[in-house]
């Protein structure tokens, strides 16, 4: 029997391991690509962003008005010198003063029978003209000193503005009878005494402003009292003497001293007064039948109440109770 000898394989190394330098170069050179393109993609942004706010800036710099007349102001100052001229107000042309010598002028004296002489000076010995312009002299073109050649203005037209043409004012006659018409309007309207801005009352008193004694005014105010004392009676015999208060407060006030709405309104207060007694009594009474119910229910429920508690007690201490009210004991 052959003993089996393990045979061993021959160790070979392995592959060797790779370099460590090809890996590391990779990756730092993705590295400063992807950092490059992040720093472009930034730039990028700002550049839009700043590329952003300039042309926004420029678009409302060109919306003024001065920066469209830039080139005409700079055409060569023609422009300038036009808009100084448009912006001065314009000026009334002055009379150019005469020319006055400023020292005095030596004539020689000639015989008087020279002829050079009296062609010279035809009106004799005259005192030297001043060096300062009369205001007088330049306004008077007919005046024998005035300046030769200075022409003279043209005489100014005036022309005369159109008047507007202006309603003349109501005469008070007018004025009072459109009042009278209105106040006729409002009684019509039953706008008597209210509202305050335009009733018939009101209307009536204006008209008595413009003219005191108007008979039409003092009619129409007595007719408002006498509806109002009218409407009064009718509230006062339905019972209603608050209405009819109001009624007399509003006759009294066109006129305050008529006596029958005097007299009518102390009724109606006693009307009122009566009514107010009346009213008291009959608080009064059902005051007191209320207290009478309130005792009979009292007195009801303590009777009651006492019967409950006799029934409870035993036999013997109830108190007798006969039937028979003869005395007859039938036992």
């Amino acid at each position: 029997m052959k003993l089996a000898i393990p045979t061993t394989d021959p160790h070979f190394p392995d592959d060797p391991p790779p370099s460590d330098d090809g890996p590391d170069s990779e990756t730092i050179g993705t590295v400063l690509l992807s950092g490059f393109l992040r720093w472009l993609r930034h730039f990028a942004i700002y550049m839009g962003a700043v590329l952003t706010a300039c042309a926004i800036g420029f678009f409302f710099l060109w919306q003024i008005p001065i920066v469209h007349e830039l080139p005409q102001l700079l055409n060569g100052g023609e422009g300038v010198s036009n808009l100084l001229a448009a912006a001065t107000p314009t000026s009334r042309p002055t009379t150019r003063p005469r020319n006055t010598p400023s020292q005095p002028t030596t004539v020689p004296v000639a015989p008087a029978g020279s002829p050079s002489t009296a062609a010279a000076n035809p009106a004799g010995d005259s005192d030297i003209l001043p060096t300062t312009p009369d205001p007088q002299s330049d306004a008077a073109p007919d005046s024998p000193t005035a300046s030769t050649d200075t022409p003279a203005a043209p005489p100014v037209e005036e022309t005369a503005l159109p008047v507007e043409e202006t309603a003349p004012p109501p005469t008070p006659q007018a004025q009072i009878e459109q009042l009278l018409a209105e106040a006729q309007q409002q009684m019509d309207s039953r706008r008597i005494t209210a509202p305050a801005n335009g009733n018939a009352l009101n209307t009536y008193r204006h008209v008595l402003e413009l003219q005191p004694e108007n008979p039409v005014a003092l009619a129409g105010i007595q007719r408002i009292a006498a509806y109002y004392q009218n409407a009064a009676e009718q509230s006062l015999r339905q019972g209603q003497p608050d209405e009819s208060l109001t009624y007399l407060g509003r006759g009294l006030r066109a006129v305050p001293n008529d006596q029958a709405l005097l007299s009518l309104r102390r009724e109606a207060q006693l009307a009122k007064q009566r009514e107010q007694e009346e009213q008291e009594r009959q608080k009064r009474q059902a005051l007191q039948e209320a207290m009478r119910r309130q005792q009979a229910e009292g007195q009801r429920r303590e009777e009651f109440r006492r019967r409950e508690m006799e029934a409870q007690q035993p036999w013997w201490q109830q108190p007798p109770n006969y039937q028979n009210s003869s005395g007859f004991n039938q036992r």
